[in-house]
């Protein structure tokens, strides 16, 4: 398997592009001309308090966010990170438990302890309390500190908890930390690769335009249409002249891929190709599972309704892909 990271200038966007074997299998996109809000780390005053809802958070003259764990006073002082852009006017989702990402590790400045991450092997507390303290009380042992020898870990942790420390030197209000640029996203995203960065293809451009069409085609007439909505977003695959097996098989795989390449979030809701056939079907979603199983930001198949849809919930971090480029152009 070979992966490569490549940038490129898209309708005036940055993008990173991760490539697998010649194929585009992620990307990260950023504004030249707005800051990098996603886990950015700010130290802002609360402001209006939302029972129910959370505290808004000042965060400097144009931007907001909304803290949902807890409902600090008003006028307090906070130090939080941006989790989730919401876009649309709305505030962003922070919260009080930072989180600083690096190879081996992701330092939690605010708890004690170690655990390891969904994608992890077990933590071996022997390797994390004794060698790899660096400073660090807690944190989450990543998928590739299984391989890392404990002068790595060790190493890694020293910087996460150098950066903390220059956060906290920070003593005004407002951006202590820019959020991570488009490569160092999917650097974070893809830990146990090496990926340095490469030229991108001519042929990028057309394929990141495709990303914005609804129509995905599967060849001899079959196709999964995307529309994302307002309040979810529907998917339906269409066999064209295919078996509905062969149609559905192309589909779950080609649908996971667009959720990660455009960035989809929320609830998502796909509409398979009728097969009265149960092991079939059966066989489909746990193809559909362990396909998402590789989704950084957590995709989760959540059942299927009455009617034979399936559902499916992805965390929002980042705008989706559309939306970036709608705000870009107006």
């Amino acid at each position: 398997m070979s992966l490569r990271l490549a940038m490129a200038h898209w309708r005036d966007l940055d993008v990173a592009l991760l490539i697998r074997d010649g194929q585009l299998h992620d990307l990260a996109v950023d504004r030249p001309d707005a800051p990098r809000l996603y886990h950015s780390i700010w130290r802002g005053r609360v402001g209006r308090l939302a029972p129910g809802l959370g505290a808004f958070i000042k965060l400097d003259e144009t931007h907001t966010g909304l803290l949902k764990e807890s409902l600090p006073s008003s006028g307090q002082a906070v130090t939080v990170q941006v989790k989730s852009l919401r876009g649309e006017g709305k505030a962003d989702i922070v919260t009080t438990d930072i989180a600083l990402p690096g190879r081996y590790l992701v330092y939690l400045p605010n708890a004690t302890g170690f655990r390891s991450s969904r994608r992890g092997p077990a933590v071996a507390p022997g390797i994390l309390s004794a060698r790899a303290g660096g400073g660090i009380a807690g944190g989450i042992r990543r998928q590739t500190a299984g391989t890392a020898v404990p002068d790595e870990i060790l190493a890694d942790a020293t910087a996460l908890r150098r950066t903390w420390t220059d956060v906290e030197g920070h003593t005004g209000m407002g951006l202590l930390k820019p959020g991570p640029d488009a490569a160092e996203r999917l650097r974070t995203d893809h830990p146990g690769e090496d990926l340095p960065l490469a030229e991108a293809t001519d042929d990028f451009a057309w394929t990141l335009d495709r990303l914005l069409h609804p129509r995905v085609d599967l060849g001899q007439g079959a196709s999964v249409l995307i529309e994302p909505t307002a309040a979810l977003t529907a998917i339906d695959v269409n066999t064209g002249t295919r078996s509905a097996t062969d149609a559905n098989a192309l589909a779950a795989e080609e649908i996971v891929r667009h959720i990660r390449l455009r960035n989809l979030s929320g609830l998502i809701m796909i509409d398979f190709a009728s097969d009265p056939a149960k092991a079939r079907r059966d066989a489909l979603l746990e193809s559909l599972k362990r396909a998402l199983a590789d989704d950084p930001a957590g995709c989760r198949f959540a059942g299927t309704t009455p009617s034979g849809l399936v559902e499916l919930t992805r965390p929002r971090r980042t705008l989706p892909l559309h939306d970036i480029v709608q705000e870009n152009v107006s």
